[in-house]
C-alpha cells in the first residue's frame, strides 16, 4: 500500500505484543513510522488491512472511520472471518479478487449470508 499512497504512520495491532512489534520493526527498516496500537486505535485509521487466520471478526464496524480503505487478506478458508458483516453494509465500494470464491468463503460471503450486502454488490472484481 505504501507504493500506492503516501503513508505517514502505521499502527499495528497483534494478538500479543510480540506479534505486533515484529512487523513494526520490519516497517521501521523500510523507513515507515510504525508503532503498536490497540484495536480501537488501529480501526480508526485511514487504511485498515487485516491479515489474520481468525474465525471471528477482528474489527468493530462502528469504530472504522467513514471513508476508510479496508482490505481483508486472511479469509482464504470457509471457516475464517476477519471483517464484520456490518462493515460491508456501510461500504461505498466492495472489490473482490474472485467473486465466486469470495461468495463461498471469505468475509464477503459471510456478509452476504448475514444479509448485510447483496451477492452482486462487489462491483469491482480485481482479477478475471
Amino acid at each position: 500500500m505504501a507504493e500506492l499512497r503516501t503513508i505517514s504512520t502505521v499502527l499495528v495491532h497483534g494478538a500479543s505484543p510480540h506479534k505486533a512489534n515484529a512487523p513494526c520493526e520490519q516497517l521501521h527498516a523500510r523507513g515507515l513510522d510504525a508503532s503498536s496500537a490497540g484495536p480501537p486505535e488501529a480501526a480508526a485509521a485511514d487504511m485498515v488491512i487485516t491479515t489474520t487466520p481468525d474465525t471471528f471478526p477482528v474489527l468493530n464496524a462502528t469504530r472504522v472511520r467513514e471513508g476508510a480503505h479496508v482490505t481483508g487478506v486472511g479469509t482464504d478458508m470457509p471457516h475464517k472471518n476477519e471483517l464484520p458483516p456490518a462493515l460491508f453494509h456501510r461500504a461505498r465500494l466492495i472489490a473482490t479478487d474472485d467473486h465466486t470464491q469470495c461468495l463461498d468463503h471469505g468475509d464477503f460471503g459471510h456478509a452476504v449470508r448475514a444479509g448485510a450486502t447483496g451477492q452482486n454488490s462487489d462491483t469491482a472484481e480485481l482479477f478475471d
